[in-house]
């Protein structure tokens, strides 16, 4: 089961987000509003710098579902939990919020 929290200020509240095996859970308006956007760009790649992407059916993907969900605050939320392993290979690529390389290395096997 992989699952995680993102969580942060949202209009001046503290907003609650969980995913989990493809479902995103939290108050009415704010995971509509996730649905919304994954709809939006569906047939569009989305992805963490350095993650695998996806074009399609976005909140399956912990990875995908993160950056849409990630959208939501103002400011970059803490997660609790963890994302499921990168696959190995390839080169993985961390930035800040604005762009800013943060590490850079090679997954090797």
């Amino acid at each position: 089961m992989a699952r995680f929290t993102l969580e942060g200020d949202w209009g001046g509240e503290v907003l609650m987000l969980v995913w989990q095996d493809g479902e995103v859970f939290g108050p009415p308006l704010p995971v509509a509003i996730v649905h919304a956007l994954a709809e939006f760009h569906e047939g569009r790649r989305i992805a963490l710098a350095g993650c695998p992407g996806t074009t399609h059916d976005h909140l399956k993907s912990p990875y995908s579902a993160r950056e849409l969900m990630e959208r939501l605050y103002p400011r970059l939320p803490t997660m609790h939990g963890s994302l499921p392993p990168l696959p190995v290979g390839g080169k993985i690529v961390r930035h800040d919020r604005l762009g800013g390389l943060l590490h850079e290395y090679n997954r090797a096997a």
